[in-house]
């Protein structure tokens, strides 16, 4: 399934929680934001080494994902395992996590941060069906106005949908 920033809050606010996120995307700010919203889902107040791993696709072995992945949490209900520069996978590991995500942990999230993916891979293809690919690209116009009232709820604060419009077509 196919989720902009604006649906991905809407599945997590509405408590819903997948398996694997691929976020990919241009957009870092975005992408960050994704990563964020579901770091605090999955993990809340209270995360520890255990519970929360980010590995970098440049340095990571396959043996080092997997043993995260299988990793028992500890102080919160999930793992979290973020990929970072997963463009750089190779295809051996790519292999091994499609064949992960055809029996996926339950108490494991994934998530895989790429500018650009591609598609046509049998671990994207299972991504895909399985958990979220979470698109970064720009905003269309009438979807910023929702997202800074994500950002601003997020600070603790509110927003009316006016207000929200108004500082949209103000910035840009």
């Amino acid at each position: 399934m196919k989720l902009d920033i604006t649906s991905l809050e809407k599945e997590i606010r509405g408590g819903k929680l997948r398996p694997v996120y691929i976020v990919v995307g241009e957009e870092s700010y975005l992408a960050r934001a994704a990563q964020r919203m579901i770091r605090e889902k999955v993990c809340g107040e209270k995360s520890d080494d255990l519970s929360y791993r980010i590995m970098s696709a440049n340095e990571v072995k396959l043996d080092q994902i997997t043993d995260a992945l299988r990793t028992v949490p500890f102080l919160s209900p999930r793992v979290l395992v973020v990929i970072r520069d997963a463009g750089k996978l190779k295809k051996g590991v790519q292999e091994t996590l499609a064949e992960y995500l055809e029996s996926p942990v339950d108490t494991s999230v994934l998530v895989v941060i790429a500018s650009k993916l591609d598609g046509r891979t049998k671990f994207m293809q299972l991504a895909g069906k399985v958990g979220a690919i979470v698109e970064c690209k720009p905003l269309y116009a009438n979807k910023v106005p929702y997202w800074i009232n994500i950002e601003v709820r997020r600070g603790g604060k509110q927003i009316s949908q006016e207000a929200a419009k108004f500082l949209a077509d103000m910035v840009g």
